[in-house]
């Protein structure tokens, strides 16, 4: 339960806490474990604060603006452009890195790419960076059964990592058909995931 004013974001954003770009500052926001999670796509990385917008620390990216696509350690991954972010169960941070096309995890103090390559493109399969490939994916919501749901903007679909085999999916309706969409952005589950 968040227990303090939605005042702490404004005020953050009036003293220049967050880089500015054209688009914004951020582009979302997670709730876990008692501290929000954001995703700064100027600065390139993604950060956490407290419930009272004190102690704000970056968790993983450059944070000076500077971009690029490096797994590992926290300090020396790079992004370009984190979008989007939602926490597993497991405290497991999930990122959409839009401009690497990529889905990528922080994981203590390790940044790993689960799927996308740094280049576009329309690709099911075990989650491997050359074997599933996104275009321009823009959101992610993780369901509580643990599977991930992707917005592929650039190929207008919805597609699904599987927490139970460990694949990506593209949904599909009744006859077997992509469900295609128009750069779809925002995702939701209802009651029964």
């Amino acid at each position: 339960e968040i227990t303090a004013s939605p005042d702490w974001l404004t005020a953050a954003l009036e003293t220049n806490l967050f880089t500015f770009t054209s688009g914004g500052a951020f582009s979302d926001i997670a709730f876990a474990n008692d501290q929000f999670y954001l995703t700064d796509f100027g600065s390139n990385a993604i950060f956490t604060v407290n419930q009272l917008g004190e102690n704000l620390t970056r968790i993983a990216g450059a944070g000076d603006g500077s971009s690029g696509f490096v797994d590992g350690d926290v300090a020396a991954a790079r992004f370009d452009v984190p979008f989007a972010v939602d926490v597993a169960a497991n405290g497991d941070v999930y990122v959409i890195d839009q401009q690497n096309h990529a889905l990528r995890k922080i994981s203590g103090n390790t940044v790993s790419t689960i799927a996308g390559n740094g280049t576009p493109g329309f690709s099911d399969g075990p989650c491997a960076p050359t074997l599933a490939t996104f275009n321009e994916p823009n959101n992610l919501l993780i369901a509580t059964n643990g599977d991930i749901y992707i917005s592929d903007a650039g190929n207008g679909v919805i597609r699904l990592l599987s927490a139970t085999t460990g694949e990506i999916t593209t949904l599909q309706d009744g006859s077997g058909s992509n469900l295609i969409f128009n750069s779809p952005y925002g995702l939701a589950l209802d009651d029964n995931g």
